[in-house]
């Protein structure tokens, strides 16, 4: 049972992600933040695919169970990213 529905659960955290409103943020960040229990590795790609539609808390949520070295690779991601674009 254990993963059967994540992708129907990353499909509506996709469409839900869009909007900026804190508790829809908060609410896709607790819900891939459980999921990461069950696909982490979906989870993190997922938060690097939709890394501009998070706000911060949003973020924070969702990362909160990884290990930190994980944790600061997704909090500096962008930060990476952007340094690219230069």
């Amino acid at each position: 049972r254990h993963g059967t529905h994540n992708e129907i659960i990353l499909d509506i955290a996709t469409r839900v992600i869009q909007n900026r409103n804190r508790f829809p943020q908060l609410g896709v960040g607790w819900m891939l933040r459980d999921l990461t229990l069950a696909d982490e590795g979906a989870v993190v790609e997922f938060i690097k695919e939709h890394y501009t539609e998070f706000t911060r808390e949003g973020l924070r949520y969702a990362i909160e169970k990884m290990n930190n070295s994980l944790r600061q690779d997704l909090l500096n991601y962008g930060k990476a990213d952007s340094s690219k674009r230069r």
